[in-house]
């Protein structure tokens, strides 16, 4: 039991590590947003007056990369040289104006990703974010419910063998494990504090018979 609660323990720590990376994501992704907002102002306003705006323009770039990494968006240029960038079908920057968006754990723990203005969920199919809300919500997840279900049939097995037998008092045996699943199973209470009552016959009054345990 020892080995079942440390592994969950080791994947709910992950778990839980994966929603405060895609914070940090979601994080710099408004960073980014609210960077190329600004580009695009100062570049509307380069345009206008005549100057260049290469430099302006190649840093837009960068960050149009650097977001991409982050997650999968879609840059479409205006004709006012400004872009708009799009996530999820959803505008992310238009213009001078950009959205912000949140991770967050949910009481079931899944991790979401929303829109903090509308609260709209935001599904990603590539980048950063993506692989994190994929490795929080798939992988590790379906590894804790295999915990869980090994620790239950562990549990519910020798439960239904143990209970068919008699302690050393002669007394029909209760249940040997307790627990409603990987994070918590553990041999019961009071058969800790008193080893005697562990299951060691099939029939009263023959201790030590050795049939059951």
């Amino acid at each position: 039991t020892n080995q079942l609660n440390a592994s969950n323990r080791s994947l709910v720590t992950l778990r839980d590590e994966m929603g405060y990376l895609a914070g940090s994501q979601a994080t710099d992704v408004n960073h980014i947003a609210e960077q190329l907002a600004t580009l695009n102002g100062e570049i509307q306003r380069a345009q206008l007056g005549g100057g260049a705006a290469n430099d302006l323009l190649d840093r837009r770039d960068l960050l149009l990369d650097e977001l991409s990494t982050l997650v999968d968006a879609k840059a479409v240029a205006q004709p006012d040289g400004t872009v708009a960038v799009f996530v999820d079908g959803q505008e992310l920057v238009n213009g001078v104006s950009s959205r912000q968006m949140r991770a967050y754990q949910d009481a079931l723990f899944v991790l979401h990703l929303e829109w903090v203005d509308t609260s709209v969920a935001i599904n990603p199919t590539g980048g950063k974010l993506h692989g994190t809300l994929t490795a929080a919500n798939a992988d590790i997840a379906s590894r804790i419910t295999a915990l869980d279900t090994l620790a239950v049939q562990l549990r519910d097995d020798l439960n239904a063998v143990h209970r068919t037998g008699y302690d050393r008092g002669g007394n029909p045996a209760g249940d040997f494990f307790v627990g409603a699943g990987a994070q918590d199973l553990r041999i019961d209470t009071a058969i800790q504090a008193d080893m005697d009552l562990i299951a060691t016959s099939g029939a009263p009054n023959a201790p030590g018979d050795g049939s059951v345990a």
